[in-house]
């Protein structure tokens, strides 16, 4: 059992009965609200969770090994953690046990003052604009943290989340600790991913991250992003939040297919003609669209397949082209083409559409034709025939 601590030397000090070792606190002043966690060394659990009142104490009872408020015998040892209100500040104290019974015990628990690590987002900065394209699909984010104690930064993590989104529903990634000096790396590429320690006659610790915003599941579309780094000196942590905006755009063209084999295809004809293909994109089509003759577009049925109902009987004779597109919002696929020509002949019983004269014209024209030549031989004959008749 803990004794309450005692002042000694200028130092409060603390002494468990029948335990071999003592601890001694930095600063002698008691931390009011700070949150106290109590959890077993052998085992790992974590058993209680309070709070200091108005003097730094905490009143508990230590349970037995099965976690149970009975008064059994256990020896061994508790881990007994306390950080400060809002967590800026961390400490933990172990206490041994090894009396028979498990009594009651006061713990004052007093957190040093300090500063903690201070974090600063250089890219990118709060309010700014990033754009991105599908192509090129990575944020850089770089910055420092420095310690005005002076203590060696032991972990540092990041997170980037949609604004509006829960932060605990987004992934965080550790970065890992260099064993060298940044200046000292002679490829840029094999800072990304690191945090550094200080050069000489500094205190900042640089770090560089690549978001890669599509990566599997996770794809970050344009919005509001918050990104969060996190670091921690052993003693205290620092968290630096940025706020700023991510555009991003797609600049790889969809591509198009005009699936209709219009080699057989009577043009002729006035029936309704369906066109149909497919289109794609990495990320998504969002419209396909026909035009005749280099009128307005017109919105087809559908994306990957489409389809689109072209009126023949409304298409005057001859040429025509047909065009059909893609687009993804971004950027549009290249044009797909077709030029055919449409003659129909019953369309036009007095003459061919360029002006012939049609088939029955033709026949009329050569009987006129013999009829003239029969003429032109029969009758110089018949007007002979009497001058031969007086001459006998």
């Amino acid at each position: 059992m803990c004794q309450p601590p005692r002042k000694r030397g200028g130092k409060f000090i603390k002494y468990c009965r029948s335990a071999t070792s003592y601890w001694n606190e930095l600063i002698a002043k008691p931390r009011v609200n700070a949150t106290v966690n109590i959890t077993s060394i052998s085992s790992g659990a974590q058993i209680a969770t309070y709070r200091t009142d108005a003097g730094g104490f905490v009143s508990t009872y230590l349970q037995s090994f099965l976690y149970t408020p009975t008064m059994s015998e256990y020896v061994g040892g508790y881990l007994v953690n306390a950080s400060s209100y809002g967590s800026m500040r961390h400490k933990t104290i172990r206490i041994d046990v090894q009396g028979p019974h498990v009594r009651p015990n006061h713990l004052l628990i007093v957190l040093p003052i300090a500063s903690w690590p201070q974090v600063f987002t250089e890219h990118p900065s709060s309010g700014e604009t990033c754009t991105l394209t599908y192509q090129n699909a990575t944020l850089e984010v770089y910055g420092y943290s420095t310690d005005q104690g002076e203590f060696a930064i032991q972990s540092m993590r990041m997170r980037l989340y949609p604004e509006g989104d829960s932060a605990g529903d987004w992934p965080t990634i550790s970065l890992e600790r260099s064993d060298i000096l940044l200046s000292q790396v002679k490829d840029p590429n094999d800072r990304w991913g690191k945090y550094f320690p200080p050069e000489v006659n500094s205190n900042k610790w640089r770090f560089f991250h690549r978001y890669t915003i599509i990566s599997g599941d996770r794809h970050y579309s344009s919005g509001g992003y918050v990104l969060e780094v996190t670091v921690s000196d052993g003693e205290a942590t620092g968290k630096n939040t940025t706020h700023f905006s991510m555009l991003v755009r797609d600049n790889s063209p969809p591509n198009i297919i005009l699936a209709t084999d219009l080699g057989r295809v009577d043009w002729n004809s006035t029936e309704p003609l369906t066109l149909s293909g497919t289109s794609g994109d990495d990320h998504g089509v969002l419209r396909v669209e026909v035009r005749v003759d280099a009128g307005a577009w017109e919105v087809a049925n559908g994306t990957s397949p489409w389809s689109f109902r072209l009126d023949m009987g409304s298409l005057a004779e001859g040429f025509h082209t047909i065009e059909v597109r893609a687009s993804d919002g971004e950027s549009v696929s290249p044009t797909v083409s077709h030029t055919f020509t449409i003659d129909r002949p019953e369309a036009h019983p007095d003459g061919g559409g360029d002006g012939t004269p049609p088939l029955a014209v033709w026949i009329a024209i050569v009987i006129a034709f013999v009829a003239i030549i029969l003429l032109a031989v029969v009758l110089p004959r018949r007007r002979k025939q009497p001058k031969d008749r007086e001459g006998k």
